[in-house]
């Protein structure tokens, strides 16, 4: 793990939280004052203007909490992993409490961004490999996460059903399996 660009990262996400709630709090105030005293010169644009700071704050904070859960995850990726050099993906999931889905695409945002070099995932056998050289043709992204669709089961198709016969050229008795052409076996007409 690529730990001075991780702490990078959590700096970053306090930083922008910290912005946030320095530009959201004030803001929230006069947006309140404004409000109490519409009729004053210019609370419009004042109301406009932090708005629109307080929109800002949120964001930063939103980005700033992004950011953190994102390392969180990586930190948490990075204990499960330790000192192995293979690690299935499913045992990582089971350990996150997180869908396998969901686990490779976190991964492979965090190795895209540089949080773990030297590492890829191998979709063949459902593996994270440390350490590897580069990836094979059998190394190849996995498909966006999505969440997945309903169970639904899956039924099986009907057994075929015998239906007797009897043949008119010659009149012999027989089976034969309804709705596919056959022949009478005795003196070979078409049914």
């Amino acid at each position: 793990m690529n730990t001075a660009l991780v702490a990078s990262r959590a700096s970053r996400g306090k930083v922008a939280s910290a912005f946030g709630y320095i530009l959201a709090a004030p803001s929230l105030l006069f947006v309140i004052m404004a409000l109490a005293e519409p009729s004053a010169a210019g609370a419009f644009e004042a109301l406009v203007v932090f708005l629109l700071l307080l929109a800002l704050g949120v964001f930063l904070i939103w980005r700033g909490v992004h950011t953190k859960r994102i390392v969180g995850r990586c930190r948490q990726y990075a204990a499960l992993i330790s000192d192995r050099r293979t690690i299935p993906l499913d045992s990582i999931a089971a350990s996150m409490r997180l869908p396998v889905p969901f686990i490779i695409a976190d991964l492979q945002k965090m190795i895209a961004l540089g949080f773990f070099t030297g590492t890829v995932i191998d979709l063949a056998t459902h593996e994270l490999r440390v350490g590897a050289s580069p990836a094979p043709p059998s190394f190849m992204p996995a498909p966006p996460f999505t969440p997945a669709a309903p169970y639904m089961p899956v039924r099986p198709a009907a057994p075929p059903q015998n239906e007797p016969f009897t043949c008119a050229g010659c009149g012999a008795s027989g089976t034969r399996i309804q709705g596919v052409p056959s022949s009478c076996a005795y003196c070979g007409r078409d049914y």
